[in-house]
């Protein structure tokens, strides 16, 4: 009876009465060189920048795509892949190259290892997926994510930067912290309108207090749908000091409206400070306006870790 070979790591399985007297090398190299390099064996491939490179899986002889650990080596980058077999099989696949390798099963969308990234990856029969996607517990002294979801507390120890950061979590962080450009934002401001239409009588003012270290990130000023004009200042103290003219941060910028209805700005030039402390009062003051019957002002503040 022929041999036949097994489905993922393709070993050679002796059929009924067949190699005798030879079936115990054919056992020792399944055993001593294609099992082994299956469950620990690295290996070293070469890839090339935008073009794709095909491992496949020859029946009962050692093969690139059995190694458990590949390192890939060369140029990466846009459309540089590594077809694998479809056989099912785990893969530690390090991107050693200058770009990052989309590791896949032939005409299937695979996964972008990036460049200098180690990940863990499974051909599952179809396309080569993550191997894993859930941790109950991490404890790691270097580590970088693309994406990071967390359910319960984070706790997190040493330098910790953040250059985007979306979580409904709290985060202790005991030591060094750096929000480059985070999305843990909030929306404060006030409002005012004339009770029977007309326009408001200014000046008039509304004051709020901040809860966290934030920074003013943008403005905006909304009216109701008609031309007109607004000048609004920011005044800032600490608590218990109630904010006065003397207390402005805007300087000469003031947010203002001219012959318009709305107003959107980042442009904080000449302002003193955008900068607010917890316990920090502001008060919105709106100083003039024309036609308007409403007006509503919001500042997004950044939180600042």
């Amino acid at each position: 009876m022929a041999s036949t070979y097994s489905p993922n790591l393709a070993l050679e399985l002796i059929g009924n009465e067949d190699q005798a007297g030879a079936w115990g090398d054919t056992t020792n190299y399944n055993l001593g060189t294609l099992i082994e390099q299956a469950i620990a064996g690295y290996t070293t491939q070469a890839v090339t920048a935008g073009l794709t490179t095909t491992l496949t899986m020859p029946n009962g002889t050692t093969a690139v795509a059995r190694n458990m650990f590949i390192e890939l080596t060369g140029t990466g980058g846009t459309n540089t892949n590594l077809v694998v077999p479809s056989n099912q099989k785990l893969y530690f696949v390090y991107n050693n190259s200058t770009g990052a390798v989309t590791v896949k099963v032939s005409g299937q969308t695979g996964v972008a290892v990036p460049a200098t990234k180690k990940m863990l990856l499974v051909c599952n029969g179809t396309d080569v997926v993550p191997a894993v996607n859930h941790f109950t517990s991490v404890t790691s002294d270097s580590s970088s994510v693309a994406t990071l979801n967390v359910t319960g507390n984070a706790t997190i120890d040493g330098t910790t930067t953040f250059s985007a950061l979306t979580a409904n979590l709290f985060l202790a962080l005991n030591g060094s912290k750096q929000l480059a450009s985070a999305t843990l934002a909030t929306s404060r401001g006030a409002s005012w309108q004339t009770t029977y239409g007309g326009q408001i009588a200014a000046p008039v003012s509304q004051t709020i207090e901040i809860a966290s270290k934030s920074q003013i990130t943008s403005i905006v000023v909304l009216t109701e749908a008609m031309q007109g004009s607004c000048v609004i200042d920011l005044w800032k103290t600490a608590k218990p000091t109630i904010p006065s003219a003397g207390n402005s941060i805007c300087g000469s910028n003031k947010p203002t409206i001219t012959n318009g209805t709305t107003l959107f700005s980042t442009n904080f030039t000449g302002w003193t400070t955008t900068t607010f402390n917890p316990g920090d009062l502001v008060t919105f003051r709106l100083q003039s306006v024309t036609a308007f019957s409403k007006v509503a002002i919001y500042i997004t503040l950044q939180d600042i870790l």
